[in-house]
């Protein structure tokens, strides 16, 4: 049954009939390279050596040993791959999906933030058993069905256990990951007020960094970044004698009028008022 997807993408086990299709993807791709892709499909690539790129959705993530990557329904993703790259992938359609969103723990919103999960060698080993015995069954031409979803919930049970790890590192690191946002921001925030910005130099997604800073600060990053404009705001108002022109031009806001709505907005008054007031 090895069937070509395109030139790099091999079907192992299963048929475009079957809602599971066991693939082997191999290297070197050496451009970008569009995956093929089913918007109802869910993808679990799980690399077994080498190295390249997987842009998922516009964002661009390593690919590694050990490496385990998801592609949710309604994903675009495109791969670069070095020379000796193995990849197998399993994909799901939605018939049969129901049995990894029973089996994953955590809501697919919260997987979509961590797309890229590093296994332990346990769990690489693991894990690539349980694709072995997939393809075993998938091989047969007749497969019993609640053999492969039992394996696809241990499959899910190994990538819960993985993300549980990674969730307690990410609290080491979600504080770090703030406090140099903070530093970043004081250095940038009257030229800079979009979150991509920030994250894109922090190396991490818009979402994530969001995620953290609400799970630290109780604040998105976007808010993070609207409340240190409006500080600075404030601080020039009270302390200065620059006229609510100035002060917007000083924040980045050439135009007045949306500087004034923004600052109303967030505050409940208008700079002038605010600064007649003596807040």
């Amino acid at each position: 049954m090895d069937v070509k997807i395109n030139k790099y993408w091999n079907n192992l086990s299963g048929t475009k009939k079957y809602p599971v299709i066991l693939s082997k993807i191999e290297g070197p791709i050496q451009e970008i390279e569009s995956m093929e892709s089913n918007s109802n499909r869910f993808i679990i690539l799980l690399c077994n050596s080498g190295h390249g790129l997987h842009r998922i959705n516009s964002i661009n993530y390593g690919i590694g040993p050990h490496h385990v990557h998801l592609v949710f329904p309604r994903q675009d993703h495109q791969m670069k791959l070095d020379v000796a790259t193995e990849i197998y992938s399993i994909s799901v359609d939605c018939s049969f999906s129901s049995v990894l969103s029973t089996s994953l723990k955590f809501s697919f919103s919260q997987y979509q933030d961590y797309p890229v999960i590093k296994l332990s060698p346990k769990s690489h080993a693991n894990m690539l058993a349980e694709f072995e015995w997939v393809h075993l069954e998938l091989s047969t031409g007749d497969p019993a069905w609640e053999i492969v979803r039992l394996r696809l919930m241990i499959v899910g049970e190994i990538i819960n256990k993985e993300i549980l790890r990674m969730f307690k590192q990410d609290k080491r690191r979600k504080n770090l990951l703030v406090s140099r946002f903070m530093q970043l921001l004081d250095q940038q925030f009257r030229a800079e007020k979009h979150t991509a910005f920030y994250a894109e130099k922090l190396s991490v997604t818009p979402s994530y960094l969001n995620m953290a800073c609400k799970k630290i600060l109780s604040l998105t990053a976007t808010e993070v970044i609207q409340e240190r404009v409006i500080e600075e705001a404030k601080k020039e108002l009270n302390h200065g004698n620059l006229s609510i022109k100035e002060i917007g031009m000083n924040l980045g806001y050439a135009d007045t009028s949306y500087f004034t709505r923004f600052f109303r907005l967030k505050t409940g008054m208008a700079p002038n008022r605010f600064r007649s007031e003596g807040h």
